[in-house]
């Protein structure tokens, strides 16, 4: 078992980086700046596709706007494929889908990309938005 840990480590030398499982040492800029165009959002929960929020606040929308905007950058692909949002933010304008991204409890994600985000961060959001707290509810 000892040999195939280092077997694993030397063949992908970024596994033992930052993010056990990135695919590369590169990380990549996500543009959210369309987000600041939506004049609704819709909060999903994954595990059931539950609508737990759907607002046209403007409050609500800068909130969720700005706080992937200040997280653009160190996106990454992990090895065992895409993590898995707890919560979807979907934001549209007139009725047609702008851009999305995930959360869960430490990360965000991006189609197959993801991002870590401290936990307390994440929290905040969820609060300020009046989400549930998804991770702990059936």
């Amino acid at each position: 078992m000892v040999f195939l840990t280092a077997v694993a480590l030397t063949a992908f030398p970024s596994c033992a980086g930052e993010w056990p499982g990135r695919l590369t040492s590169d990380a990549h800029h996500v543009d959210f700046a369309t987000l600041a165009s939506a004049d609704h959002l819709r909060v999903v929960r994954t595990r059931d596709r539950s609508v737990v929020l759907q607002t046209t606040d403007s409050e609500h929308l800068w909130a969720a706007a700005h706080f992937a905007r200040q997280r653009q950058d160190r996106w990454v692909e992990v090895f065992p494929g895409p993590m898995a949002p707890v919560l979807q933010l979907e934001f549209s304008r007139n009725g047609k889908q702008v851009q999305f991204y995930g959360i869960a409890d430490a990360y965000m994600t991006w189609g197959g990309w993801s991002r870590r985000v401290a936990p307390e961060d994440i929290e905040a959001l969820r609060e300020r938005l009046g989400v549930p707290d998804a991770w702990h509810t059936r």
